[in-house]
């Protein structure tokens, strides 16, 4: 799904000469006013910035972020820069 949209986003951003940063703060501005989405969004951009960099372990980290997989909101923290985790509260 992430990779997916990261894609779709370069493609864009390429079509369209924008940065790839710049469309996804356009097409995640609605879901940054939600409660947790400006954590969501951060963590979109930071699986881009991974793939763009080659940086394995941060890709991993987001991964495990939006598949729910952290159990403390200190080492998401600490990973990611987010203050919140996804946990079944939001369902």
């Amino acid at each position: 799904m992430c990779r997916k949209f990261v894609t779709q986003v370069q493609k864009e951003a390429d079509s369209i000469g924008n940065s790839v940063e710049q469309i996804i703060h356009q097409r995640l501005a609605a879901i940054s006013e939600m409660v947790g989405g400006y954590d969501f969004a951060k963590v979109i951009e930071a699986y881009w910035k991974a793939s763009e960099q080659d940086d394995e372990q941060l890709k991993a980290c987001a991964i495990k972020w939006l598949s729910a997989e952290y159990s403390t909101k200190t080492e998401a923290r600490n990973d990611l820069g987010v203050r919140i985790i996804i946990a079944d509260a939001f369902f």
